[in-house]
């Protein structure tokens, strides 16, 4: 399994090279706004280019900060009755709360949220706000060349076709990414992962709360300075559930809007 995921890793990334090869090529090669920007070193070419060139490390270097667990989570014991640690066969640990084993990468992976192809590994708990500051800069480079396609989108020039490609490009991608990112940005501002997000019906950790209660989130601000300044993984443990939670006009037993 982990040579598959390898493979298609270095497909992913031979197609994002191509790609993106192919549409800058495009703009930096017919008349549009933003060549003309750079043909003027315009400050606007430059934020442009400062934006992809961070992404495109960004894209290289997520893999760096994987949110591997290989030793054994020990907790405390607690008054009431949480429920039980999981115990990975595979890696031979007692996982604490918020682990979860990938089978494509062989490795049990803290605050799992996937396993992305694109940048070669699991999305978790140390590379997760590394993962939404890609998309978020990826989706405004995207959106900023089918801006400038549209201005090279003159009847009759030589790059008219060229720039129907691009512009189409970058809509399917542009519409992808995007909603990729603003989903990601969701669920840092929560604590939480795609995972626990589609699968909370199951996971055994949840079942003591009430469904709209998620008890790892600690507001916006604090969600996000966690996942920015982490520098090892964190033995997540549970806090006692409350007799009763407050009411949320959003989310209660009544009625939902999610």
């Amino acid at each position: 399994m982990h040579k598959d995921a390898a493979a298609a890793t270095f497909f992913a990334r031979v197609f994002y090279g191509i790609m993106h090869a192919f549409i800058l090529l495009i703009v930096f090669t017919y008349d549009n706004d933003l060549k003309a920007e750079c043909d003027n070193f315009a400050l606007p070419c430059f934020v442009f280019l400062g934006l992809k060139t961070l992404a495109i490390f960004l894209f290289f270097t997520i893999a760096n900060h994987q949110s591997i667990v290989s030793n054994s989570a020990e907790l405390y014991e607690v008054s009431w009755n949480r429920p039980s640690q999981i115990f990975c066969e595979i890696c031979q640990i007692t996982l604490g709360f918020r682990v979860k084993h990938c089978k494509k990468c062989e490795k049990c992976i803290s605050m799992y949220d996937h396993h992305c192809f694109w940048v070669g590994c699991c999305i978790g708990e140390l590379n997760q706000a590394r993962f939404v500051t890609y998309l978020l800069i990826e989706s405004s480079c995207i959106w900023w060349v089918f801006i400038s396609s549209f201005s090279g989108l003159v009847e009759g020039t030589e790059g008219y076709g060229a720039f129907v490609v691009a512009i189409a490009l970058t809509v399917v991608f542009g519409v992808l990414v995007t909603s990729l990112g603003l989903f990601h940005f969701y669920l840092v501002s929560t604590c939480s992962t795609t995972w626990e997000f589609m699968s909370r019906h199951r996971i055994e950790y949840f079942k003591p709360y009430p469904k709209n209660v998620n008890p790892f989130n600690e507001g916006f601000f604090t969600n996000w300075k966690n996942a920015i300044t982490r520098r090892h993984v964190t033995i997540w443990d549970l806090p006692q559930p409350l007799y009763i939670y407050p009411f949320d006009w959003c989310d209660n037993e009544y009625w939902t809007c999610c």
